[in-house]
């Protein structure tokens, strides 16, 4: 049992009525119930893709660290007469591949720091 399923299943039984008296196998049920429900993922061939990137050499990695930002280019604050009227916050978060391009990115940054210490 992974660590999502067992949150899955607390969550779950903690805000399900009369949950002490569960049992272990109705546990299991829900735990199965948590699989099911996430096992559609239709960008897991695109993330399993980012993810098998490797870098190579200096110029691959150059071109992904200024392709992708380090910071979100969306977070903003809209400012009358030195106060703040709107703050947008970060949307990068909802981007369902911003864990595996910031680890792409860190790959490639870690590999041109790496680059510069062997010369």
């Amino acid at each position: 049992m992974g660590i999502t399923d067992y949150l899955f299943s607390e969550i779950v039984l903690q805000n399900c009525p009369g949950s002490d008296d569960l049992n272990i196998v109705n546990r299991g049920f829900l735990r199965d119930i948590g699989r099911r429900i996430r096992c559609f993922d239709p960008l897991s061939p695109l993330k399993k893709w980012i993810d098998s990137i490797e870098i190579k050499d200096e110029k691959t990695a150059r071109i992904i660290d200024e392709l992708i930002p380090s910071q979100c280019p969306f977070a903003r604050e809209i400012r009358c007469f030195n106060r703040t009227i709107l703050k947008i916050p970060p949307l990068c978060k909802l981007n369902p591949l911003y864990d595996n391009l910031m680890a792409l990115k860190f790959r490639a940054v870690c590999y041109l720091e790496s680059q510069k210490e062997g010369k």
